[in-house]
């Protein structure tokens, strides 16, 4: 079990120091943005006139810039006209275009100078934060505080086990499986162009395997430096929702009326007003990600299509009908996984700073400084909706967000299957 000494910092620094090494690995290590400084425990940019720095840049600026056409007259061909293509196959051309043009702003955003800064310095801060908190945990703190934080952290500890298992193991195999089969969309665009499986198998082996390393080799790029700027705004979300339970005063505080152990008022004040300078510095980095804003409608979507393809493989069977459900599946449950992390823990951070706020209200009601320091205060809370509504304003995103999100894609879904073709 982890101790309030060791859960903050530790967990985003070992994953952050692991996904830049898989970075750089996937690379060949023939380029990269940035690297982990082991002394300091920071992220450090590589100079612009550093050779793999320019390396990443030509990747990050020539690579979808021929990828992203090739695959959107690729969709539009195999709507129009299918041809002989299988369902899978179409399917799998679809994911790629889509995660293509939802990773390209990611990337575009640390190709530039000033997003890379950005993105470097949110690292260093949320890390930093993290150390500086530390420091104010008493060494007997309330026993009930780490028990709720430690339930909270163990679940956490899950679902980070899971997102990571997908993220570095699952997602690349599949990934390797499918660019080196003759599903992959490189292949089938290439066939479709001229079809050289009739001069010999051999040769249709050699363009499959030729094609399928160059486009893995992107993918895996692309993905692991995607998941870098997954992991620093999902630790975001967690230290404003472990913190904020820390601060949390406890049951025997509201009776006693008063503050039975540390951090004291100033401290808990600080942390609370230092998690909403953090929460500024992650909203603004989302906003500069583009997609981190528009998390619901990508995972309505891409969810949407593929209950659609589990619907039509079920309706019409096929020789592919396994893989198209089976692939659908797995899609369905990262987006759904997604969603659900970004709504419960934004909820929950907002649900327990409207608790802290009430708490500390009912302690410090008769005190005349204090009272009047607690309700200035606003409750805590990310926002990383491009368009808010003033329910969302006001009380942030609760859980019932989430229930949305689940008609949304069935309804989406079922109107693609009477409206398809």
């Amino acid at each position: 079990m982890a101790t309030l000494k060791t859960m903050w910092v530790g967990q985003l620094i070992q994953h952050l120091r692991r996904e830049i090494h898989i970075t750089k690995r996937n690379s060949l290590h023939l380029f990269q943005s940035m690297y982990w400084d082991p002394k300091s425990e920071l992220v450090i940019p590589l100079p612009a006139h550093n050779p793999e720095y320019k390396y990443f840049r030509r990747f990050a600026y020539i690579g979808p810039s021929i990828v992203a056409p090739l695959l959107t007259w690729r969709c539009i061909t195999l709507y129009t006209n299918p041809g002989n293509e299988d369902q899978f196959s179409i399917l799998v051309t679809h994911i790629a275009l889509a995660l293509t043009v939802v990773i390209i702003p990611y990337g575009w955003y640390i190709v530039s100078p000033q997003g890379l800064e950005k993105f470097i310095y949110c690292c260093n801060v949320t890390i930093r934060i993290g150390k500086r908190f530390q420091k104010l945990i008493p060494a007997q703190p309330n026993l009930l505080a780490e028990k709720s934080i430690n339930h909270a952290f163990t679940k956490i500890n899950l679902i980070a086990a899971i997102f990571f298992t997908q993220i570095d193991y699952i997602v690349p195999l599949l990934i390797l499986l499918v660019c080196l089969s003759t599903h992959s969309p490189a292949y089938t665009l290439l066939r479709s162009i001229y079809n050289f499986e009739q001069d010999g198998r051999l040769f249709a082996a050699i363009i499959q395997t030729a094609s399928g390393l160059m486009l893995s080799f992107s993918g895996l790029v692309a993905l692991s430096g995607w998941a870098l700027c997954i992991i620093i705004t999902g630790f975001g979300l967690v230290v404003l929702y472990l913190w904020t339970l820390f601060i949390h005063p406890q049951g025997d505080e509201v009776k006693a009326g008063k503050i039975l152990v540390g951090p004291y008022f100033s401290n808990r004040i600080l942390i609370h007003n230092s998690l909403k300078i953090l929460t500024l510095l992650h909203e603004e980095l989302c906003r500069g990600f583009i997609f981190h804003c528009l998390h619901h409608s990508c995972t309505v979507a891409l969810s949407s299509v593929a209950l659609y393809y589990i619907l039509v493989s079920f309706s019409k069977g096929g020789h592919s009908a396994v893989l198209v459900v089976s692939a659908s599946i797995i899609i369905m449950g990262a987006m759904t996984l997604i969603e659900l992390f970004a709504i419960y823990f934004i909820s929950n951070a907002v649900t327990a700073s409207k608790q802290f706020l009430h708490r500390m209200s009912y302690i410090y009601g008769r005190h005349k400084y204090a009272s009047r320091v607690v309700k200035a205060l606003l409750p805590n809370s990310m926002n990383i909706e491009f368009l808010n509504s003033l329910s969302t304003l006001v009380n942030g995103i609760e859980m019932n967000y989430f229930l949305n999100y689940l008609e949304r894609v069935t309804n989406t879904g079922i109107a693609l299957l009477f409206t398809g073709k």
